[in-house]
């Protein structure tokens, strides 16, 4: 796991056979069980890539970025 921004963290999942979307809404709802101290609960939104062998980590990124963004937009719609 890496910061790469103020908020934003980057997994690096190498061998992982689940697929890209089963993963960030597993740990979307992981988050979302967290409470503070102060009780309230984590919000987050999740964007997840895959990077094939020999791929460009750096359009992996830029993938998981977008589907980010697409998420936290879906999840602004529902609120």
């Amino acid at each position: 796991m890496a910061r790469v921004g103020g908020d934003e963290f980057a997994l690096v999942l190498p061998g992982v056979g689940a697929a890209p979307t089963v993963i960030a809404a597993r740990l979307r709802r992981a988050l979302e069980r967290v409470v503070t101290p102060s009780g309230l609960r984590l919000r987050s939104s999740v964007g997840a890539a895959t990077c094939p062998p020999r791929g460009d980590l750096d359009d992996a990124v830029r993938a998981a970025d977008a589907s980010m963004y697409d998420d936290k937009r879906a999840r602004r719609g529902g609120r």
